[in-house]
C-alpha cells in the first residue's frame, strides 16, 4: 500500500494568555492512498487542528508534512457552505472555468441529485446540500478529499444514508479520504484506518483494511472493537 501523505513529528501550538497550548504533540503518522482514514476523538483532542494543517489552512509549529508537492486536495467541512444564488449544478461547478451542466451531470447522477440541478440551496434538505458539497469536492478531481465531520449536523436516518453514499462513491472513485469524526460507530462503518487521536497525540491505530463493506458492526467482533476503542479514548483522556 502506498502513501499519500506522511506526519513526521508534527506539532502545533499556540499563545492564549500569556501561556502555551500545545494542540499537537510530535504526531508519526501515514495515510495510506486511495483508504478511508478516520480521525476519531473526542471534542477538542486535535482532530479538526490536524485537518486543517493537512489541508493547507494552518500551518504546523514543528515537524514535516512528507507529500507529492504537485497533489490536490479539498476540504468538506459541517456546513455544506454553498452559494445561495446558485443553483445546485453551478454550486458542483464552482470551480471549473467556463463549466456547463453537461461537464457536471455525471456528478450529480453519481450523488442521486438528478432533477435538483436547478434547485438553489435553500430548497434542499441537509444531506442533499452535503451531497452537493460532495460532488463539488469531486468536481476539483482531487488526490485527497478532506473531511470534518460532514454528516455531524444531520439526524441519525440521513446520517446513515450518508454514509452508505460515500462508501458507493469511493468505491467507484477510489480517492484518499481522511474522515473526522468524534463518532465510534461512523468510525467503524466508514474507516479502513482509524487513528484514535487523544490530547493531541496518536494514541492508537485499527487497521479495517481487510474488513469489507457493508458493515454489520452489532456483530460480536465489532462490539468487540468498539469496547476496545472506548478503553483507548477513556484512558488517552485520563492520563
Amino acid at each position: 500500500m502506498t502513501t499519500a501523505i506522511q506526519l513526521k513529528h508534527l506539532a502545533k501550538s499556540y499563545q492564549l494568555d500569556d501561556q502555551t497550548k500545545h494542540v499537537l504533540k510530535g504526531i508519526d503518522l501515514t495515510f495510506p492512498t486511495n483508504t478511508i482514514t478516520v480521525i476519531l476523538g473526542i471534542s477538542g483532542c486535535g482532530k479538526t487542528t490536524l485537518l486543517r494543517i493537512l489541508g493547507g489552512l494552518e500551518k504546523q509549529t514543528a515537524g514535516d508534512i512528507v507529500k507529492d508537492e504537485q497533489m490536490k486536495i479539498t476540504t468538506i467541512f459541517q456546513e455544506a457552505r454553498l452559494m445561495p444564488w446558485l443553483p445546485v449544478w453551478k454550486n458542483i461547478a464552482l470551480g471549473l472555468k467556463k463549466a456547463v451542466l453537461s461537464d457536471v451531470q455525471y456528478l450529480i447522477d453519481l450523488v442521486g441529485l438528478q432533477g435538483y440541478e436547478h434547485a438553489y440551496p435553500h430548497q434542499l434538505s441537509g444531506g442533499m446540500k452535503q451531497r452537493v458539497a460532495i460532488a463539488r469536492a469531486y468536481a476539483y478531481n482531487p488526490d485527497m478529499i478532506l473531511m470534518d465531520e460532514p454528516f455531524a449536523a444531520l439526524d441519525y436516518f440521513t446520517r446513515e444514508k450518508m454514509q452508505k453514499q460515500l462508501i458507493r462513491i469511493y468505491r467507484l472513485k477510489k480517492k484518499s479520504i481522511v474522515f473526522v469524526t468524534h463518532s465510534i460507530d461512523e468510525a467503524m462503518l466508514l474507516g479502513q484506518h482509524i487513528v484514535i487521536l487523544s490530547q493531541g497525540k496518536v494514541k492508537k491505530q485499527y487497521d479495517l483494511s481487510h474488513l469489507p463493506y457493508e458493515r454489520d458492526i452489532l456483530q460480536d467482533h465489532w462490539i468487540q472493537l468498539k469496547k476496545d476503542i472506548l478503553t483507548t479514548i477513556d484512558n488517552g483522556e485520563n492520563a
